[in-house]
């Protein structure tokens, strides 16, 4: 997952076998996802990259992150997401998912 604050970093790398990866961020197409809850524009996160069984599943999944904020971390983790990773404003990257919370 590259950076959204700079974009020859990676924030995480993520090795798949099975499933696909979807991101949605705010750095290449601004502010373009909206919150439904407020009518306004999305503006928690600079990124949220999802991973899910199907493409379908991960790009819903990372939109809804995005205009979630921080809190649709854990919601698509429950909504079957196997791992969710965000960037919060202030570059700080937040992830949950079922192994996590296992180990928890």
């Amino acid at each position: 997952m590259r950076s959204p604050l700079r974009a020859d970093e990676l924030v995480a790398r993520v090795e798949l076998h099975d499933g696909a990866v979807a991101t949605s961020g705010t750095y290449e197409r601004g502010l373009h996802v909206w919150d439904g809850r407020t009518g306004a524009a999305a503006r928690g996160l600079l990124s949220a990259t999802v991973v899910a069984p199907d493409l379908t599943t991960a790009d819903v999944l990372a939109t809804s992150v995005l205009a979630l904020g921080e809190e649709g971390v854990a919601w698509a983790v429950d909504q079957g997401a196997a791992l969710v990773l965000a960037v919060l404003p202030d570059g700080t990257v937040v992830s949950d998912g079922p192994a996590g919370r296992a180990a928890a």
